[in-house]
């Protein structure tokens, strides 16, 4: 699965997302673990992986970091979307008009 930034706030507001995209991976586990003292670990695809990183990650005497890969994209499903309106954008008119009429 392709990691896409979330930007359902742009969709929401534009029907299109602008973003940065420099196609840079980066390994959170091994970049966490070049601390030291911390114990960097993967969380896995699953929810079983996740369950064994964090009773590792638990067992751990010291600081852990549970990496947990995330999807973003388009699926509603997959995101917390864009609720209400915000003061942002093309909608900003509306959402400050609404901020100054209310009775503080």
């Amino acid at each position: 699965m392709e990691a896409i930034p979330a930007a359902s706030l742009q969709l929401a507001q534009y029907n299109s997302e602008f973003r940065t995209n420099d196609k840079v991976a980066v390994d959170y586990v091994k970049l966490a673990s070049v601390v030291t003292g911390v114990l960097a670990v993967s969380g896995g695809d699953d929810a079983d992986a996740l369950r064994a990183a964090l009773k590792v990650a638990k067992a751990y005497d010291g600081l852990s970091v549970v990496h947990v890969p995330v999807y973003c994209g388009p699926d509603e499903l997959g995101g917390l979307g864009a609720w209400g309106e915000w003061n942002v954008g093309n909608w900003y008119e509306d959402v400050q008009s609404a901020w100054i009429k209310q009775d503080l």
